[in-house]
């Protein structure tokens, strides 16, 4: 195999450059050939053994990136790229990289079993639907996090997830009679597969009673056990 090596390439040291190799491997340890990796605006191609060497590099901070192109679908590179690196004079340094195969995060915001009466303060099934909808929801690994908003039907799905371990969070915005079951959930991203998580939101339970006047007594207010909102409330004749 042939590499071009660009003119503007430097081939020798210099008392204000350092070297850089780098490699890239699967998780299992094989080799990952005639992928371009672009820094300090040069660009080589790994070799056999997956490593490609910049042998004289100014001093300074870049970001390096390797061109995506030469990814299967569904690959990514660890660590994360873009990626920093601080090139030193006169120091060689070495960089490893693994490409791994990405998976996926899809759930779901849903309701508790349907009762078959309408819950007085709640909402009407055809309004609780709106309720899970344009929900946002965030994928959060340290200080990195992504967000979508769930669909029509409470759906969400993140996908080309890196493998790891993250915290999924519900930012929901719903009236006080209603709540989450939960609203963080760990989950844990394996390659090539797709972890599912459900949220349930259910309905406060509330105390009624019923008076003699035909008003409506107890506590009304959702977690609140103050009677003050109660006053004015009554059954229709």
């Amino acid at each position: 195999m042939a590499y071009e090596v660009p003119l503007e390439l430097p081939l020798g040291c210099t008392s204000s450059a350092g070297s850089l190799l780098v490699q890239l491997q699967t998780p299992t340890g094989y080799s990952t050939a005639n992928i371009v990796v672009n820094v300090a605006g040069l660009s080589l191609a790994t070799n056999a053994d997956g490593e490609v060497l910049f042998p004289a590099i100014d001093g300074g901070s870049y970001q390096l990136d390797v061109r995506r192109a030469d990814l299967c679908p569904g690959q990514l590179v660890l660590p994360a790229l873009p990626h920093a690196v601080t090139v030193t004079p006169q120091e060689d340094q070495a960089l490893n990289f693994i490409v791994t195969e990405a998976g996926s995060v899809s759930g779901q915001l849903r309701f508790a079993e349907a009762t078959t009466y309408t819950f007085i303060g709640g909402l009407e099934p055809e309004a609780e639907i709106g309720l899970i909808g344009g929900v946002l929801v965030q994928l959060r690994q340290d200080d990195r996090a992504t967000r979508k908003l769930t669909d029509l039907a409470g759906r969400f799905l993140f996908e080309g997830v890196a493998p790891g371990d993250y915290m999924l969070e519900v930012l929901p915005n719903l009236p006080d009679v209603y709540r989450l079951d939960s609203t963080s959930r760990p989950v844990t991203v394996t390659p090539k597969e797709t972890s599912q998580v459900t949220f349930t939101i259910e309905r406060v339970k509330r105390e009624i009673q019923f008076q003699d006047d035909g008003s409506l007594g107890g506590n009304l207010g959702g977690d609140d056990d103050s009677d003050d909102n109660n006053d004015g409330i009554t059954l229709g004749n």
